[in-house]
């Protein structure tokens, strides 16, 4: 069986965020392309229209499909996160009962950065208004995009300069 290509090492729930330390199991793992990004966007359409503050733009389209893999995870979190809360709002919406908790209006912030001492280490956080919310994303997330990843062709994540 093959190594698991992401796992987090360390999972942290502070006041209205998660950290995670998410490793990396081989450089063939660490970023991003045009074919997993095609893969990841059959299920969750809308990642280009992420905000997200980077050199290149204001989205993570602008990204995309040359990133770091945590990166990828960070908006699957998201991602995930705003999904559960909108279902939830609607459920709630249906049996007429609009509570504090649900609100779609809620923004889902995330960052995450490569750990200086190790290449294969990142720093990934993500905010949330639903703790319970934002560990099953972040399960959700780490899971499918272990499938994705391990589905791939190992060629595939080889990045050249």
């Amino acid at each position: 069986m093959e190594a698991t290509p992401l796992l987090y090492e360390k999972a942290l729930v502070r006041a209205g965020r998660v950290e995670l330390l998410v490793r990396v199991a081989h450089e063939r793992f660490r970023m991003t392309n045009p074919s997993l990004i095609a893969t990841c966007l059959k299920e969750f359409p809308l990642l280009p229209f992420h905000t997200c503050h980077n050199k290149k733009g204001t989205t993570f389209a602008a990204v995309m499909n040359r990133t770091s893999v945590p990166h990828l995870l960070e908006h699957l979190i998201v991602y995930l996160q705003v999904q559960a809360i909108d279902a939830l709002a609607w459920q709630n919406e249906q049996k007429g009962n609009i509570h504090k908790g649900t609100d779609v209006d809620v923004i889902i912030t995330g960052t995450t950065q490569w750990c200086r001492e190790d290449e294969l280490l990142a720093q990934v956080n993500v905010s949330f208004t639903d703790d319970l919310i934002a560990l099953a994303a972040c399960n959700k997330a780490l899971e499918y995009l272990n499938r994705v990843l391990l589905l791939s062709e190992p060629n595939e994540h080889i990045q050249l300069n």
